[in-house]
């Protein structure tokens, strides 16, 4: 009987300790550093670290972190922690630093991983702060620690425009991503892009978007795909996700988001409408250049539309070619044997069934007489309206 209760004993021992997360290098437990473990509302605990405590944190090798094991908090209940640096901020799904509340919810089995490597720069005065409806409560075995794991922090995780600084609606648009594993232990990644938050505004062309790997430390990946905008908007670029376990825990890093300042397909050519004069005498020739600019650096193909050039005997429609960042001007001459004004509005229109039109400029140009400006005219009947209402106050009533 006495061995039956032993073995049961020791059993539950196993299983208890089956379900207790460690990760291997230096660590120190909230109990040793006599750190409080309830967080009643918000609030925030110093950790209480000593200089010498400091010093073998920072001497080392390994990845500074928190191993938080919860006993006790709600699914909204949150961590962040605050430092001599300030709020150390942490990337989330839209790829920039802007998240640094780690929710209970996020929880593995009751433990929370923060990572605290920014940190290191600093003095490591550290504070644990939280936030609840209730209350918080951790268990004695939470701890701080330089752990050997592998790492993806900061800049060793990159998404980037290749050789392109913008997007381009409906235009193939190459990306590159870079993941180095800057840690102390090797990493079964799965590296992939995401697009599950962006659907509407880009769509995955070809090239390859995923990829599964070996990552030791110091060694790098990278993959390039190319996406399609699908609109003029400026909108958020999704984030590259890596995912990697160790010990059972799986850890998910985001490389930075990008910004699309994407144009549309005519706002990339340049349009300028110079005329040699607005007025023109009977049967003197004028010029009107168009010139056009090319500021991509795709071949560009659409149609110009020059409003009343076949007044003189010219074609209105011209299909214009232009190669990456060229300009081309055109040259047109015109005069006229009457008295006559035209108005040139000039125009590109672009994609199928050429439904895309942007209007450029529009200048008018008038033979034989000048245009004439009302402006001065209209200022003359008011001065003479006021004088002639003074003189009727003044010496006729």
């Amino acid at each position: 009987m006495n061995k039956l209760f032993a073995f049961s004993i020791s059993l539950i021992f196993l299983i208890s300790f089956s379900f207790a997360l460690t990760f291997p290098g230096k660590t120190i437990n909230f109990e040793d550093l006599n750190t409080p473990l309830t967080y009643v509302k918000d609030g925030c605990i110093e950790l209480g670290l000593s200089s010498l405590d400091k010093d073998t944190l920072k001497s080392t090798p390994g990845v500074l972190g928190l191993l938080l094991h919860i006993k006790e908090g709600d699914a909204d209940d949150f961590f962040y922690v605050q430092s001599d640096l300030g709020v150390l901020y942490s990337r989330n799904i839209f790829g920039f630093n802007v998240n640094h509340r780690h929710f209970v919810s996020e929880a593995q089995n009751n433990y929370l991983f923060i990572n605290l490597e920014p940190a290191k720069t600093g003095n490591l005065d550290l504070f644990l702060c939280a936030g609840s409806k209730n209350k918080i409560v951790l268990l004695e075995d939470s701890q701080i620690g330089s752990y050997r794991l592998p790492y993806f922090g900061e800049n060793n995780f990159t998404k980037n425009f290749k050789d392109l600084d913008n997007y381009k609606i409906n235009e193939k648009t190459p990306v590159e991503v870079v993941l180095k594993n800057s840690g102390y232990a090797n990493a079964e990644i799965f590296l992939f892009y995401d697009n599950e938050l962006f659907t509407n505004w880009f769509k995955l062309k070809d090239g390859t978007p995923s990829m599964s790997r070996l990552l030791a430390p110091d060694d790098f990946v990278s993959l390039e795909y190319n996406v399609v905008p699908l609109t003029g908007k400026s909108f958020s670029v999704s984030p590259a996700v890596v995912r990697y376990s160790v010990n059972g825990y799986i850890f998910t890093n985001y490389s930075n988001g990008l910004i699309s300042n994407a144009r549309a397909y005519l706002d990339e050519i340049f349009v300028n409408l110079d005329i040699s004069s607005t007025h023109l005498d009977l049967n003197q020739e004028g010029t009107i250049k168009v010139i056009l600019q090319n500021d991509s650096d795709k071949q560009k193909n659409a149609v110009l539309l020059v409003s009343n050039l076949d007044k003189f005997g010219l074609d209105n429609r011209y299909e214009i070619d232009l190669k990456p960042m060229e300009t081309k001007t055109l040259t047109y001459k015109i005069s006229s044997p009457k008295e006559q004004i035209f108005t040139f509005n000039v125009s590109l229109i672009a994609g199928n069934d050429e439904k895309t039109e942007k209007l450029y400029d529009s200048q008018t140009i008038s033979f034989g007489k000048e245009l004439t400006n009302y402006n001065y005219i209209y200022v003359i009947v008011a001065i003479v309206l006021v004088l002639g209402v003074a003189v009727y106050y003044r010496y006729l009533l």
